[in-house]
């Protein structure tokens, strides 16, 4: 699988399926390696770590790199009931390279498309986009 010139190994998309089917886990960040491959970068798993919108933000955010992730956003609905949707986030802060940015910009559409199942997108270039409240807001208007 390729887009843009960037390979989507079948592994990253069985870890997703992991997640999606499984529920092994929290969430999956990934990356492009050397503007060639996409690859897995980090994982939170359901078993032995609780849930935390922040410490995922804080992951995705400590390379200051632009990064893919999937996430299991947990949030109370309007009508007060639990409710969890499966969130494609493009994290591209303004601070990335620019080849940089080209590179994700171009990858972001096919990459997801791969991902079946995905119920919301969110694109983030600043910190104030993927502050919780704001991304509710997000998951709920759309």
């Amino acid at each position: 699988m390729v887009d843009a010139g960037i390979a989507t190994p079948d592994e990253v998309v069985a870890t997703f399926k992991q997640m999606q089917i499984g529920g092994q886990f929290h969430y999956i960040i990934y990356r492009i390696e050397k503007k060639k491959l996409l690859m897995v970068d980090s994982t939170s798993k359901t078993d032995d770590e609780e849930w935390d919108w922040d410490d995922f933000c804080d992951k995705l955010k400590e390379t200051g790199e632009p990064r893919y992730a999937t996430v299991d956003f947990h949030f109370e609905n309007k009508n007060g009931n639990d409710t969890t949707k499966l969130l494609f986030v493009a994290w591209v802060p303004e601070t990335a390279r620019p080849g940089d940015k080209m590179v994700y910009a171009s990858t972001r559409e096919g990459f997801k498309q791969k991902l079946d199942g995905v119920q919301k997108v969110l694109q983030a270039c600043d910190e104030s986009e993927l502050d919780y409240d704001h991304v509710k807001g997000v998951v709920e208007a759309l």
